[in-house]
């Protein structure tokens, strides 16, 4: 079975998390004084009740449990809105899984976690957390309309409508506040969104307001990601952002909505033609993680003779893999042609090691970069006589990441350039950087 857990936490996607936890059979068990009160379904959650099969949503699982000891490891993103991680314990250099108890029965009916070597580790699906949009942005409803801006009566509202994401219509301006709430302005109007109460036009959400004050909620508004779309919170309402049809309107934004309803999906576009990213990397703040020895590769030679033979030549071939990504922990970015240029951060004997030569090229944002080369090595022994001799290449490689800044300049639809600043980006990477020979000598008989 796998290591039990302890310790303080922290994870890389949501933000500090830090409590205690105690031994419960090899599982995870949650003190009753550390219970609290879960944000997203307001009740006090249980020791297992809450972390069904695989933890379906793990964002739940975390702010009910805090996990401890762990780091959240990005592995991959199948799609720019899904996000499948695994979880890392930093003190024990363990991966988690789900695995079945000495009695056979199958612990994801429980909901327990072991800290298990990596071959073992699950992938979770994190189906619920924040995003800061970025500063220009394009919303496409549920119907696959881009949401425009019209008028109603002289009054400024917006209808899921448009097919051109060029149609000046459709930008909008994201202003974010440092609390992860945000005011959205329509290009078209001029003005920010509000959630009006009108009984007399309707449940419409308006483009008419220049509070810049943030005190009115009925103007603020989080983006929540879950189920593969994103959804848009009103503060004032205390509801999602939905398109909805009434007598006087089709397909008219509302904040009626609740989170799950099919209404309430929205994808989000930037109006973004190429982007430019100049990368400055701080490598003194990287973390190395998830050592690992590999075997490459495996040559013999035996002699049956009664003399040595001196300088045999064994060659080893085998392939070595690197793998980096540019990625950021809190912006959401469309994937858009990227062109990248970046100080080159490699592992090398166990340390950060920057390459002179810098990486400038095209990437996807967040999606793994792999190169792979084939390697051929010779390597020379002397024989003893009737001797086999055995040579095996190890290498050991690394998981790294490191956060770095970056100049992001915008080619928009409308032919604008935008330069912006940003300062959530994080480096992942993992290279073999040591080598290993291990030598073999076995007697044969005469």
């Amino acid at each position: 079975m796998g290591s039990f857990i302890s310790g303080a936490a922290t994870t890389t996607s949501t933000g500090s998390l830090r409590s205690g936890m105690v031994r419960n059979g090899g599982s995870l068990a949650v003190p009753t004084s550390l219970r609290r009160t879960c944000p997203s379904c307001h009740a006090h959650c249980s020791s297992s009740n809450q972390m069904k099969t695989k933890i379906l949503n793990l964002q739940h699982a975390l702010l009910c449990y805090n996990l401890v000891d762990l780091v959240m490891k990005s592995l991959q993103l199948t799609s720019h809105y899904c996000k499948y991680d695994r979880f890392y314990h930093a003190r024990l250099g363990k991966y988690f899984g789900i695995l079945s108890n000495s009695n056979g029965e199958n612990e994801t009916d429980k909901g327990l976690l072991q800290a298990v070597d990596e071959e073992q580790s699950e992938q979770f699906v994190t189906e619920l957390f924040q995003y800061l949009l970025p500063k220009y942005v394009c919303f496409k409803g549920d119907n696959g309309k881009y949401l425009s801006a019209q008028s109603l009566h002289n009054n400024p509202v917006l209808v899921f409508e448009s097919e051109d994401i060029k149609d000046p219509t459709v930008m909008h301006t994201i202003t974010p506040n440092r609390d992860g709430t945000m005011r959205i302005k329509s290009d078209h109007f001029d003005g920010f969104w509000r959630n009006s109460d009108s009984t007399n036009l309707g449940p419409w959400i308006l483009a008419d307001s220049s509070d810049t004050n943030n005190d009115d909620p009925n103007t603020l508004f989080q983006a929540w990601y879950t189920g593969g779309a994103f959804r848009l919170l009103n503060l004032g309402s205390n509801q999602y952002c939905k398109r909805l049809t009434m007598s006087n309107l089709e397909h008219g934004l509302s904040a009626t909505g609740t989170r799950l309803e099919p209404w309430s999906r929205l994808q989000i576009e930037e109006p973004v033609l190429s982007r430019k990213i100049t990368a400055f990397l701080r490598s003194e703040n990287a973390v190395i993680f998830g050592e690992k020895l590999l075997n490459l590769a495996t040559a013999s030679v035996t002699n049956n003779t009664s003399s040595v033979m001196p300088r045999v030549k064994l060659t080893l071939d085998y392939t070595l893999m690197e793998m980096k990504a540019w990625q950021s922990k809190l912006h959401f970015k469309s994937p858009v042609p990227t062109l990248i240029i970046s100080e080159n951060v490699y592992m090398q004997y166990g340390f950060i090691a920057v390459s002179p030569m810098f990486f400038n090229g095209p990437i996807s944002w967040g999606a793994s970069n792999v190169k792979s080369f084939k390697v051929t090595e010779e390597r020379f022994i002397d024989v003893p006589p009737m001797t086999k001799m055995t040579i095996t290449c190890m290498g050991v490689t690394s998981n790294y990441e490191l956060p770095f800044s970056y100049r992001q300049t915008d080619e928009l639809v409308d032919g604008e350039m935008v330069t912006l600043q940003y300062d959530d980006g994080l480096y992942t990477g993992r290279n073999v950087h040591s080598f290993i020979y291990d030598t073999k000598e076995e007697k044969i008989d005469q």
